[in-house]
């Protein structure tokens, strides 16, 4: 057993290890002088923060748009996922009436297609209600995709949950709007972020509807920043690390904080087996 035991951790520690070489070499990358970024050295000869300096305040300063973009794109699209998932999760999960499963499947539905497949008819959509080339236009896209996924994931705590709180809580006088928010919400709190982080994750990396629905250059994401990076005839490596390690900053980020909410999840769903 002790064997078994040891050969596992190896195999862990040499995947952990392959994992990381791609993302060390990345970042070493970005503060390589430029005659070194094809040199097979373990550690730069110095540390160089041309790269940088020139995405956020040379030539490639409207970088720091594309990461504005991103950052209140994928914040409100969480935002409104997690208010229109709570409560349908809720009504999902509570109240039993005509069409419940069909509509669930109709919701799933929605994620069985490819976006490539359904990004016309809704390019032709979202030009005929003139929202095109806006903000807007691409954050109502991704709650479109987000909120299935939110909507089960909570559906599938709130059946979790026994149905004799709810009842405690009508008896004292409270309405069920009042459970949701004032029961249901906090107990949910791990659900929460573990969905809403997920949903933030989801929108951080989307390309396709950016790239379809808005044109102004003042509007485009990171994932856009990073691809142009990719010319026709020469890829600019330096300037496409660098921005692959900014665009890496928030999903770490999140990760560490959302990190021990995972953790309290999976002790409380043991306690509660």
């Amino acid at each position: 057993m002790r064997m078994i035991y040891k050969v596992v951790i190896i195999l862990t520690l040499i995947f952990t290890i392959l994992w990381f070489i791609p993302i060390y070499w990345m970042i070493t990358g970005t503060l390589r002088p430029p005659g070194e970024m094809w040199v097979r050295t373990l550690f730069p000869s110095t540390l160089s923060l041309n790269t940088y300096i020139d995405i956020i305040f040379g030539r490639g300063k409207e970088f720091a748009t594309f990461y504005r973009n991103s950052i209140v794109i994928s914040i409100a699209t969480t935002l409104i996922t997690l208010v229109l998932a709570t409560p349908a999760a809720y009504g999902f999960s509570r109240f039993k009436f005509k069409g419940n499963t069909t509509f669930l499947l109709l919701v799933l539905l929605n994620q069985m297609f490819p976006k490539v497949l359904l990004s016309i008819p809704y390019f032709l959509m979202i030009s005929e209600l003139k929202m095109y080339n806006t903000l807007f236009a691409v954050i109502l896209m991704d709650v479109v995709y987000t909120l299935p996924f939110a909507l089960f994931m909570m559906k599938g705590w709130f059946d979790s949950i026994p149905p004799a709180i709810d009842e405690s809580a009508l008896i004292d006088g409270c309405s069920r709007v009042g459970v949701i928010f004032r029961i249901m919400m906090p107990i949910s709190k791990t659900m929460l972020f573990a969905s809403g982080a997920t949903c933030f994750l989801f929108t951080w990396n989307e390309y396709l509807f950016c790239r379809t629905f808005t044109s102004d250059p003042e509007l485009r994401t990171v994932t856009i920043g990073i691809g142009e990076a990719i010319g026709q005839f020469y890829i600019d490596f330096p300037r496409l690390m660098a921005s692959a390690t900014l665009a890496s900053i928030p999903v770490i980020i999140v990760f560490i904080v959302i990190q021990k909410y995972f953790i309290r999840g999976i002790l409380s769903g043991a306690l509660k087996m």
